[in-house]
């Protein structure tokens, strides 16, 4: 943090001898005026103290509720190729017992192709991913 001194300097003359009713009127003026400066000044900083506080709360749930879609998308990508994969793995399995070496080779294709991908492919394009987050009104299909 930086180091700070008080400011030093006659912000007025000292007064020598008697103090006349225009030298006292002057100096009523111009305590009130730094007054009202310094309290316009105070209002000014706290109003942007404000704004920053709201658009802190703001990216914050932002952030919150691209996480929670980031979440459940997650959750459903990977529940249903765990389904896939359960369902390709019960017809390999059901056509190794009858022998059907077709199937066999169909299946284990098809779980090849399956592995391969990716759920977070469709999740390359961050930029489009941003754009949907920014758009109240996206909606989010699986």
């Amino acid at each position: 943090m930086k180091d700070s001194k008080p400011l030093t300097g006659e912000v007025l003359p000292k007064v020598t001898g008697a103090v006349s009713s225009i030298d006292a009127a002057a100096a009523l003026n111009n305590m009130v005026s730094a007054t009202k400066e310094y309290l316009v000044l105070k209002q000014e900083q706290e109003t942007k103290r404000t704004e920053i506080q709201t658009y802190e709360r703001l990216e914050i749930a932002r952030i919150q509720a691209a996480e929670r879609v980031l979440h459940d998308y997650f959750a459903q990508a990977f529940a249903e190729r765990r389904q896939n994969f359960d369902d390709l793995f019960e017809r390999f399995d059901r056509a190794a017992e009858v022998g059907d070496v077709n199937a066999m080779q169909v299946s284990l294709g098809t779980l090849v192709k399956l592995a391969e991908q990716s759920p977070l492919a469709a999740l390359t394009d961050l930029g489009s991913l941003r754009a949907a987050l920014d758009d109240p009104d996206h909606e989010w299909k699986f």
